[in-house]
């Protein structure tokens, strides 16, 4: 009982501190302010995939609705969750990898800001450690676990689903349990009439966000990582169960490979070769010192951490993330000039890689029409949100708010470019706010 109550303390503290550098400490991201609000939506009754948008599977962001309906709208909500995710790992890593983890932490700290990747990443080590272990039901867990993790993320239930089966000794009853989770979220879809939706978003509309969203800024890298595991895979003769499990998981760096999907398919390698590979105690410390040395660097080069300041506005759901001055002023402004309109019009469309960040704060209704992302609105998803949204605003009054300076003359940018182009097109500009343009019909 006594080791028990040292192991909760030791959780505790844990989670204190990863929660406290995850919401203090890193700035607020975009997917993180998105991942939100697709928990924030489910926790007050919308549905997934008929009521917004999403392009991957939903267990992630139901998970996350659960916390904002026991911790009520705010930031912090998903970083408590993100906390218990990462303490768990951290602790599971220290359980099977003792002294050896402290080369693993400083990696995960690198991608520790919540999203479903995170995730993913736990119950793919929980899967490693079970392959270890002596339960006579580690298969039949093992394919729970798989389905889980194609509720995640489709693709690398998917892709994780062959190594499942491969290795199954009872593969009827494996696909069944598999299945399980899956039939469970279908039965939910049908019900709530979004069974269409999500396969329109989470299945034909990857062919759109894999051809919109190409980043190879870590293909090279990427490329010697894979050739590495199998060659180990190989020379195993096809037995590694690990190794094939963490060559499939490497799926979650496509189509955008950079800097923090690398790292996200490398933890796994990581904890992997750590697990086999013996290292002297006495040089641990070293290491320890080069590898902090290491993600600090290229932390600091790829992102950094410059704190700015804690939102002040005791209000918002953002009270106290670390945000940059210029958000804050821009998100209180805008916030603002919704409230003063948002009664005079059916329907304000904000088009902007912001929307959700700007809605959540002045407590506005999310829909589809807040993500716009290219490949996160399914099959034909630019015309036929442009044809739906004209179809509306022909009987309804509309103001639509756009980001005067989010429409690149080239580049890599995430928000369709077309919908932007339309409403200046189509639509008249009667009011400026900062650096949006307001239209409306």
């Amino acid at each position: 009982m006594k080791f028990n109550m040292r192991k909760f303390f030791c959780f505790v503290i844990v989670s204190l501190f990863c929660f406290s550098f995850t919401y203090f400490v890193t700035p607020v991201s975009g997917d993180e302010i998105w991942n939100y609000g697709f928990g924030y939506n489910i926790a007050f009754g919308l549905v997934p995939y008929r009521d917004f948008n999403m392009v991957l599977t939903p267990l992630y962001s139901m998970f996350v609705s659960i916390f904002i309906r026991l911790f009520g709208h705010h930031l912090y909500s998903i970083h408590i969750f993100n906390s218990i995710i990462l303490s768990s790992l951290i602790l599971i890593c220290y359980h099977k990898l003792g002294i050896k983890s402290l080369l693993f932490f400083p990696f995960i700290f690198l991608v520790s800001y919540p999203g479903y990747n995170l995730f993913c990443v736990f119950v793919m080590i929980l899967l490693l450690v079970l392959l270890d272990s002596n339960l006579k039901r580690k298969d039949t867990i093992i394919a729970f676990l798989v389905g889980l993790l194609f509720l995640t993320k489709q693709t690398i239930g998917v892709c994780l689903f062959l190594p499942m089966m491969y290795y199954s000794k009872n593969k009827i009853k494996d696909l069944f349990v598999f299945l399980i989770p899956i039939l469970l979220l279908i039965i939910y879809l049908l019900v709530n009439n979004a069974l269409y939706d999500f396969i329109n978003y989470c299945f034909l509309g990857l062919f759109e966000f894999c051809d919109s969203n190409k980043i190879y800024m870590f293909l090279i890298i990427e490329i010697v990582v894979c050739l590495i595991i199998i060659f180990y895979f190989v020379k195993s003769k096809f037995k590694n169960k690990k190794l094939f499990y963490i060559l499939m998981f490497q799926v979650v760096t496509v189509p955008i490979i950079d800097d923090y999907h690398f790292m996200i398919g490398l933890l796994p390698v990581l904890y992997y070769f750590l697990l086999v590979i013996k290292i002297p105690k006495f040089k641990i410390k070293y290491y320890f010192i080069m590898v902090c040395y290491f993600c600090f660097m290229l932390d600091f080069h790829v992102q950094g951490y410059g704190f700015e300041q804690f939102y002040s506005d005791k209000t918002s759901y953002l009270y106290g993330r670390n945000v940059s001055t210029f958000l804050e002023d821009k998100t209180l402004k805008i916030t603002k000039y919704i409230d003063n309109i948002k009664d005079d019009y059916d329907y304000v469309y904000l088009f902007s890689s912001v929307s959700y960040y700007i809605k959540l704060n002045a407590n506005y209704p999310l829909s589809k029409y807040d993500l716009i992302n290219n490949g996160n609105m399914g099959y034909n998803g630019a015309n036929r949100y442009i044809d739906e949204i004209d179809s509306f605003c022909a009987n309804n009054k509309c103001a639509f708010i756009l980001n005067k300076y989010e429409i690149p003359a080239d580049g890599y940018v995430q928000t369709n470019i077309d919908i932007l182009n339309h409403i200046p097109e189509h639509y008249s500009l009667v009011d400026n706010v900062d650096n949006f343009d307001i239209y409306t019909n």
